[in-house]
């Protein structure tokens, strides 16, 4: 048996044909419009189907509410953006649209006035997800131009109804419009089936074997009824020929009435009869209040979820003007904070540039620097090697002096003090007797005699291993301590800068005589420091006296004698001083270091520069090397803080 057919091109026939096998199925109609008038689902729901009704319009959604008890009404519009979006309605809602273009045509052409106004917008993916069934057997979407953004709006749910019928052509004309938004469709798994010429029936492709069912037109063998109420010509002429029958039969009824009217006076005098009319009408009284008594309960219903529902759209209105509210003063604040950010880029940028040239000037003049004093240590070199050619040139001439004064005896030159060159340890010792010793006595005498301290743990662990493991020699351990910036500042009192001239020579008493300070010696040095005389001299006399010579004497001169063999100027000290020295060599001792101290005054400028230029040069680097460290976190720092602005934007 064929269905009565409501819809405005018989597409309830076609789907019929298709899924009328199915028995309470479930359906969605997205632009449902009327609940009666070329209604799609109209058929289906008197077959005892249910859905889903989406329809933007309040007018008819109350309608379909009314209509439909037992379908799902959802008052909204289907996009692609969630919200509140433009709405065009028009009179009946047909043509109803939320495209303005769509609208200005109707306009334009007289086709329907329009009253814009704002709707809930929800995604298909939302009305899909509230089908309880898994199976939704047909979807209907008629948007009037809105195709795109509706489908487009479909994108995470998984549902897929069997058959979707989509309106292809542009509202009141047969411009064809599939070629826009068909590729969303077939996208989702569909191919097309069939086109009645204002349709697009897709047939999802887990379901192939309905397609002989959307082969062809509806025809005689769907066996259907044409419901008069529709809007389509069909539907007209059925309606006139109706209204011609009804007008025919108006008159038949009135005959009729005359008859009824003759047959109630003769029902009239039968009291029997009367009393069966009075319980007739009492009955459809009670009837008739308890049908109002319903009417006002849903009324009172109605009225409730329409304020409710006005609530709703009131509260998302609000929603949507704060969000957008917030969402401008954040821009806002993106923006100033960008400008803000490349504006310290800029500024980092110029102090790099401006960095990086400052330190290229400094490295030329440190090289500058480098050069000069390149150059100064050769002409320091050139000097000391003059003065050693002239010490050797004059080196003869005491030589008459000694032999004439052989065995003559002079007392000595009396000093106040005596002198020690690296005293630390009350016996002398020889330099042999030292090398003797066994190997933590060495080290620990070595450090007494050279530094005057004792050996610490480092230096014990150090020069413990290079003796045993690294095959050095203790000639080597002595030569590198004597030439350690720790020996060369205690040997020249460098170490003693800081101190009083009294605590000056408490200080070096001990280290060079191995005793404390007398008090007329004390008097003595206090009062040439006074004078004038530098520190090196009161050193230089104290290592010269008669008490400095012989404490620890032997062993300092055996170990100058191994350092100065060990430099480029080998042996010069030992060559200078080839005999025993004589009453006359005593008498004259006083004039004769000159050479010795001028040379010594030498190889101390020399590593004095050196260490300078290393200083320097040193300095100079871990300035640059903090510059460049510090240009490269504020680099980083930048970057970080625009990473995290885009992040936020």
């Amino acid at each position: 048996m064929g269905i009565i057919s409501y819809a405005q091109n018989f597409e309830d026939v076609i789907l019929w044909r298709a899924l009328g096998h199915i028995e309470n199925g479930t359906y969605i109609d997205v632009g449902a419009h009327h609940p009666d008038i070329d209604s799609v689902s109209k058929a289906f729901y008197d077959r005892g189907w249910r859905g889903i009704h989406v329809e933007p319009g309040p007018s008819v959604a109350q309608l379909l509410r009314e209509k439909r008890p037992g379908d799902t009404v959802i008052q909204a519009m289907i996009s692609d953006v969630r919200g509140v979006h433009p709405f065009y309605e028009t009179p009946g809602g047909g043509l109803s649209t939320a495209d303005g273009a769509v609208a200005d045509f109707h306009v334009a052409h007289g086709n329907a006035p329009v009253s814009p106004t704002n709707a809930v917008s929800l995604t298909l993916d939302d009305i899909l997800d509230q089908a309880q069934d898994s199976d939704i057997h047909w979807l209907k979407i008629d948007v009037e131009g809105f195709e795109r953004q509706t489908l487009a709006s479909w994108q995470n749910s998984p549902k897929r109804p069997w058959i979707v019928v989509i309106e292809a052509t542009y509202p009141k004309t047969r411009t064809p419009t599939f070629g826009e938004w068909q590729d969303l469709i077939l996208a989702k798994g569909y191919s097309l089936a069939y086109d009645d010429g204002l349709n697009h029936f897709y047939l999802s492709n887990e379901h192939p074997e309905l397609s002989d069912h959307l082969r062809q037109p509806p025809n005689v063998f769907d066996e259907f009824q044409v419901n008069p109420s529709g809007s389509s010509l069909f539907s007209k002429d059925m309606k006139d020929f109706f209204e011609s029958e009804i007008f025919w039969r108006g008159d038949r009824i009135v005959e009729l009435e005359k008859e009824l009217a003759e047959a109630r006076c003769h029902l009239a005098d039968s009291e029997q009869r009367g009393n069966d009319q009075t319980a007739i009408h009492e009955k459809l009284n009670q009837d008739i209040r308890e049908a109002s008594e319903r009417a006002d309960h849903l009324a009172g219903r109605l009225t409730h979820e329409t304020e409710r529902a006005d609530q709703l759209i009131a509260r998302l209105l609000n929603q949507e003007a704060s969000h957008a509210q917030l969402l401008h003063r954040e821009v806002e604040r993106t923006d100033q904070l960008m400008a803000q950010l490349l504006s310290q880029e800029t500024a980092y940028s110029d102090l790099l540039s401006r960095e990086t040239a400052r330190a290229n000037r400094l490295a030329g003049e440190l090289s500058t620097r480098i050069d000069q004093a390149h150059s100064a240590t050769a002409i320091l070199a050139t000097t000391l090697g003059n003065i050693v050619a002239s010490t050797a040139r004059n080196r003869w001439r005491p030589w008459p002096l000694r032999a004439f004064t052989h065995g003559v005896r002079l007392p000595p030159v009396q000093l106040p003090i005596t002198n020690s060159a690296f005293g630390g340890i009350g016996t002398p010792l020889s330099l042999s007797q030292v090398m003797s010793l066994p190997q933590e006595q060495f080290l620990q005498s070595a450090y007494l005699l050279i530094l005057g301290r004792d050996i610490d743990q480092q230096g014990q662990i150090h020069y413990g291993e290079r003796l045993r493991r690294s095959g050095i020699s203790r000639r080597h351990v002595l030569v590198e301590l004597a030439r350690s910036r720790e020996a060369l500042r205690r040997r020249s009192g460098a170490d003693l800068d800081g101190q009083s001239d009294e605590a000056f020579i408490d200080a070096i008493y001990p280290r060079l005589l191995g005793r404390a300070a007398d008090v007329e010696g004390q008097q003595h040095f206090l009062k040439r420091l006074r004078q004038g005389i530098s520190r090196a001299t009161v050193m230089s006399d104290l290592r010269k006296s008669a008490e400095g010579r012989r404490h620890s004497a032997k062993f300092d001169d055996e170990l100058e004698t191994l350092v100065l063999r060990r430099t480029s100027l080998f042996g010069w000290r030992a060559w200078l001083r080839p005999s025993p020295a004589t009453p006359l060599d005593t008498t004259l001792q006083p004039a004769a270091p000159h050479a010795t101290s001028d040379l010594a005054g030498v190889h101390e400028a020399l590593n004095q520069i050196r260490k300078a230029l290393d200083d320097e040069a040193q300095l100079r680097l871990n300035a640059d090397n903090e510059t460049a460290t510090s240009m490269q976190d504020q680099i980083r720092l930048l970057a970080a803080a625009l990473e995290g602005a885009h992040s936020r934007q």
